[in-house]
């Protein structure tokens, strides 16, 4: 696996927000990836401690689902639906945790976009304006995956195959950069000398520059033939 990130600050007090998480591990069902990318959604009044606390929580939570609970799951040889039922529990009832230690208001759930891998498969879930590109070897064009309903969340499921691309963004940036500017994120085959990582610093400059817009999160994740 050939992987990438951008981890997007705040314009307003220059600090991490968002939280990111991506694992790949070996187990005796394979190889089993997850990519994470959360955005807390609280009201305007919050301290910016409080959404850091609620990102990484969230992040924290999710490793030990994806290490725990997750092996358990495939063990049992749960199917898709099962696995994916145990992930959104878990995220719910986290955020329920931290909001209530933090005394804070249940507001909207938040925002957040998971690929999860395992035997050549993949599930994609998203909610509110995250979004995710894809590319497969056999795709002329790149897929941009996005839930219109902000209060619901999109499942995707299919089939991996010898080359696949993914790119998670913490916001939509579809109508920040231009087609040709998100193609040149997947025109890379390898990451060299962190030419992914300069790659996706120069979309964020682009965004920031022309549109005047916040900065996104990004996560860039090639899966080879090796991973699968």
């Amino acid at each position: 696996m050939k992987y990438a990130h951008y981890w997007a600050k705040s314009a307003k007090e220059n600090r991490h927000l968002d939280s990111l998480c991506l694992y790949q591990a070996v187990s005796a069902f394979g190889k089993v990836g997850i990519a994470y990318v959360c955005v807390p959604k609280i009201s305007v009044n919050s301290e910016s401690d409080q959404v850091i606390q609620i990102s990484g929580y969230l992040c924290e939570r999710t490793t030990e689902w994806f290490y725990s609970d997750l092996v358990s799951l495939l063990r049992a040889q749960k199917s898709w639906n099962k696995i994916k039922h145990s992930l959104l529990r878990m995220l719910s009832e986290s955020e329920y945790e931290i909001r209530k230690e933090m005394s804070l208001k249940q507001q909207e759930d938040s925002d957040f976009v998971l690929l999860l891998w395992s035997k050549r498969r993949y599930m994609i879930l998203l909610r509110g304006e995250c979004e995710i590109h894809c590319k497969k070897h056999y795709w002329s064009s790149i897929k941009c995956i996005k839930q219109e309903n902000a209060t619901k969340i999109k499942n995707v499921k299919g089939f991996l195959h010898e080359q696949n691309k993914f790119l998670l963004v913490s916001a939509p940036c579809s109508n920040c950069l231009s087609k040709y500017e998100i193609a040149s994120v997947f025109r890379n085959k390898i990451d060299e000398n962190g030419k992914m990582e300069k790659i996706l610093m120069e979309c964020n400059e682009r965004i920031r520059n022309q549109k005047k817009e916040q900065e996104k999160s990004m996560i860039w994740i090639h899966i080879c033939e090796e991973d699968l």
